[in-house]
């Protein structure tokens, strides 16, 4: 019996110990999750082990209840640690991270050139600091494991091992057993319940806050699986994390605008759910930093929510910084927003302030504007960043000014001409080609809807030689839809470029049509990426204006 007694005490000892250390772990199986990540990516198919020791920086308490400690209140409440609360999240616990200790050991025979820059790399991509926290790594080849099985299983030192071990594992699930049965007598007699009425219905206190019993944990994640079954708790978690973001007074910088633009043209009802949910002072600031027609309609749709909104928060709050200030900033974002105008602005302001704005920017954008306008030069775009490459503020005010000349920001009031005008996109649509003409000479040849909706009637005023390769690119069926109901002038400009065969099909496909007319929504469609197709690759857009000029006019 006291066997049995000092057997319970010591599992409640370790249990304790390792309920309090419970945030820890999740910290730790975050760290060892990327870690993974990252090294299937850096050397796929081959076999390793990660081990992550986490070194949490706690809250001091007091050093000795025998300390007398002057204007002592009993009354005062004691503070939680910030690694006992339970409403943290993984993310605000790597911030309270004394140091971390990785260990990465190789089970195949590889070969690291430069081990130190090896370990930086993988610190920097997990989201760790060099020089606070550390990795080692071990080279284990398979020929020192995969050893005959008759040394490991015969050899009398392994079999004493195996011995231990199947008696340590076979103690430690009694003791499991044991302490469940002694802790469900405790609640039991706690909450009055007699354990054998059997009314199991009704469960004990529980440890877990609301907000996270509405999640599914999963162990082998960092991330809690967000369940959308309670969208309060949902949407209280995202305007957490957008209020941070808000006040963090670093919104929005560039990789914000970055992680927008890849979201707009993602998923973009995700990001028309995620902009509405920051103040409208945050969406007028956004909006006014955007960069194309796509950002007007992403602006008037309505959003849905997605997991992928959750993963958005989360990276942005983790970048939070400027390149070097915010009128720095400012320039960066214009000069990203600028696209084909870009590089006609650099050429024209000093070489020296072109290669620094050049060297913030991302590079699938930089490398290519710093090969056409620096053919000689275009390396120092990929040098490193240095304090001697930063503009005084007066260089940084007039180069906004005069690329906002180039290419100004958006307008309030252009989202609200575009959101009136998304009935007549609608009508485009639904009509036929002859209204389509009309519309669009009204609207005059310059009109921002030849961006927002490029016109099909243009196909039947092309060259019957472009004529011929569009035609091409779309299947007979899908030119019978687009062909449906069309005027006789139009049909003869169409059938100018057809084969006899392929006027033959074409005549066929049509007569199916009238048993079964196609809905309009689809030829509308088709006939919308005919014109997108003539629009970007055969007529020059220069004199189109875009949304907001042509409410500035």
């Amino acid at each position: 019996m006291k066997s049995n007694i000092i057997l319970i005490l010591l599992v409640f000892l370790v249990s304790s110990v390792t309920l309090a250390n419970g945030r820890v772990v999740e910290v730790e199986n975050y760290i060892r999750l990327n870690t993974q990540e990252y090294m299937r990516a850096s050397y796929p198919n081959t076999k390793f082990s990660v081990e992550v020791k986490v070194n949490p920086r706690r809250v001091k308490t007091a050093s000795s209840e025998k300390d007398v400690l002057p204007f002592f209140s009993s009354t005062t409440t004691e503070s939680l640690d910030f690694w006992d609360d339970p409403n943290k999240t993984v993310f605000q616990l790597m911030g309270k991270i004394r140091s971390v200790k990785l260990k990465i050991n190789f089970l195949d025979d590889i070969e690291i050139s430069n081990r130190d820059l090896f370990k930086e790399r993988i610190l920097r991509s997990i989201g760790l600091i060099p020089g606070r926290d550390s990795v080692d790594i071990y080279i284990e080849p398979k020929n020192l494991l995969n050893k005959s099985l008759s040394n490991i299983v015969l050899s009398e030192k392994n079999i004493g091992f195996m011995i231990i071990a199947f008696s340590l594992l076979f103690v430690c699930i009694v003791a499991f057993i044991s302490f469940n049965k002694f802790l469900r007598i405790k609640v039991d007699s706690q909450t009055g319940k007699s354990v054998s009425s059997g009314e199991n219905d009704i469960q004990g206190p529980s440890v877990m806050p609301s907000r996270l019993t509405q999640a599914n944990l999963d162990k082998g994640s960092s991330m809690e699986k967000i369940s959308f079954s309670d969208p309060t708790s949902s949407l209280g978690m995202i305007q957490s994390k957008i209020l941070e973001i808000s006040k963090s007074g670093t919104f929005p910088n560039l990789r914000d605008m970055l992680t927008f633009d890849k979201l707009i043209n993602e998923n973009p009802r995700s990001f028309s759910y995620l902009i509405f949910e920051f103040s409208q002072k945050d969406q007028d600031l956004v909006f006014k930093k955007g960069k194309n027609e796509k950002w007007y309609t992403a602006f008037s749709n309505a959003g849905e929510l997605d997991r992928d909104i959750f993963y958005i928060l989360d990276t942005m709050l983790r970048n939070r910084d400027y390149c070097e200030n915010e009128k720095f900033e400012s320039l960066i974002i214009q000069c990203w927003r600028m696209g084909d105008k870009l590089a006609g602005f650099l050429k024209d302001i000093d070489r020296k302030d072109s290669l620094s704005i050049l060297s913030y920017l991302p590079k699938y954008i930089s490398v290519p504007i710093a090969r056409e306008i620096f053919p000689g030069a275009w390396g120092d775009v990929l040098a490193e960043k240095t304090s001697n490459n930063q503009m005084d503020t007066a260089r940084i005010e007039k180069y906004m000014q005069q690329s906002i000349r180039l290419y100004p920001e958006l307008d309030k009031r252009s989202l609200s001409l575009f959101r009136d005008r998304k009935d007549l996109l609608s009508y485009l649509k639904m009509c036929e080609v002859v209204e389509e003409e009309e519309v669009y000479k009204v609207l005059g040849e310059d009109s921002a809807f030849y961006n927002v909706r490029p016109p099909f009637y243009k196909f039947f005023q092309i060259d019957d030689e472009i004529k011929r390769v569009i035609f091409e690119a779309f299947s007979l069926s899908e030119w019978a839809i687009m062909n449906f109901n069309i005027s006789r002038d139009y049909r003869k400009k169409m059938n100018i470029i057809l084969s006899e065969k392929e006027r033959y099909l074409l005549g066929i496909h049509l007569k199916a049509l009238d048993s079964n007319p196609p809905k309009l929504s689809v030829r509308g469609e088709l006939r919308e990426s005919v014109g997108r197709v003539i629009h970007e690759q055969y007529i020059s857009n220069d004199n189109v204006r875009s949304i907001h000029e042509e409410t500035a006019a």
